[in-house]
């Protein structure tokens, strides 16, 4: 379920349920819900049969390697009893709100993680706990995108609602690259060529988060373009981060002589989404969610262009990849997505659009979505790229 929704400046707007982290002691819903005396607290975007059948009896500590598969629902190594990974519908949210994927829930009375988990799979994964979530300065929950395959409900390379558009081939050996996919942020331009048609870079879509989703992948081109970040959520009254969430969109391919003409760079993923539901957010953790840098172009007969650059970790963009090198028609791909303009609604900067060269070079995935759901009197302290938004 999800509350009144709250840009930057605290704005209230109609349409949602509100979240309740805990009851008091007479049975109110401290967030505005509907909790009653005893019964079980409403979690973001789940609907209200799994919160009533919340199946998370016992403590979970990930010390070491795991991996979380949200499509066959499988955690390795295997969890203990007590937590369970429930597969079920996402609440389908406000009326006009993008379709919901569904999810993957994992369900504990309370999560320590000094480990890095790494999730995979087509669902967005919600991580609930009845307690407290921490994650320790050694701890990484990576739902980024590797190469074609995305994150944790993210989406594959040149597909999703805000998918980049595939490069166009112009004049012999003369193409444009593949457009940046977009989320937060709208995905950069494809470089043209010659004769060739901009690829347009990809659409904004699902807005705070009103439903949990990642971010698309990059528009292709003659090689792979790349896919989106993932999606994870953390819901508990009491969330630590002291150690980082990465849902990257990745960097596109460089354009690479494969015996055709279509040597243009692919674009770049955008960046997944973060959200994080809590009373009490404390640490100064690092939840990133960069768009992946777009390939740079090639030219046939000569070097490759140059990949471009995962989503990184920082508060800061991710390279375009440079055309082919001593090549100067060669275009270079697009910057991947991270700031945030400062404006109503907090929409976020597009990627670059990639440079006009011989073969183009793909366009910059844009900036994925980081919302906190917080008290209004909360001051977190975790950094955020791009800037977290408030409900």
């Amino acid at each position: 379920m999800l509350r009144g929704a709250v840009a930057v400046a605290f704005a209230t707007s109609c349409g949602f349920r509100g979240p309740s982290l805990l009851a008091d002691a007479s049975g109110a819903d401290d967030a505005g819900g509907d909790a009653s005396p005893g019964g079980p607290r409403d979690i973001a975007h789940v609907r209200a049969v799994e919160e009533a059948s919340f199946a998370g009896t016992a403590d979970l500590t990930l010390a070491v390697a795991t991996t979380i598969d949200t499509t066959a629902g499988t955690v390795t190594p295997p969890l203990p009893t007590g937590v369970a990974l429930v597969l079920a519908p996402q609440d389908a949210g406000p009326v006009g709100a993008i379709p919901a994927p569904p999810l993957a829930i994992l369900e504990a009375r309370s999560i320590v993680i000094t480990a890095i988990v790494t999730i995979r799979g087509e669902r967005p994964l919600v991580i609930a706990a009845s307690t407290t979530i921490t994650l320790a300065a050694s701890g990484v929950l990576d739902a980024s995108s590797h190469t074609t395959l995305g994150g944790g409900g993210g989406f594959g390379a040149g597909v999703g609602p805000g998918a980049g558009a595939p490069g166009q081939p112009g004049a012999i050996y003369d193409d444009g690259g593949g457009g940046g996919a977009g989320f937060g942020g709208g995905g950069g331009n494809g470089g043209i060529a010659g004769s060739s048609a901009v690829a347009l870079g990809g659409a904004t879509y699902a807005p705070m988060l009103a439903t949990l989703i990642g971010g698309s992948g990059g528009g292709a081109a003659s090689p792979a373009c790349r896919a989106g970040g993932g999606a994870i959520e953390l819901s508990a009254p009491r969330v630590m981060v002291a150690g980082a969430i990465t849902v990257g969109g990745g960097g596109g391919q460089g354009g690479n002589d494969c015996n055709s003409n279509w040597l243009s760079g692919g674009g770049g993923g955008a960046g997944g989404a973060i959200y994080i539901q809590a009373d009490q957010l404390v640490g100064d953790g690092m939840l990133a969610a960069n768009g992946g840098g777009g390939g740079g172009g090639s030219v046939f007969g000569t070097t490759f262009g140059t990949d471009g650059d995962d989503g990184p970790v920082t508060v800061a963009g991710a390279r375009g990849g440079p055309g082919s090198v001593g090549q100067s028609g060669a275009g270079a791909g697009g910057d991947g997505g991270w700031r945030d303009a400062i404006a109503a609604g907090g929409t976020a900067v597009s990627a670059g659009d990639a440079l006009i060269g011989h073969d183009g070079g793909g366009g910059g995935g844009g900036p994925g979505q980081i919302v906190l759901d917080l008290p209004p009197t909360a001051s977190p302290t975790v950094v955020a790229s791009p800037a977290a938004l408030r409900r």
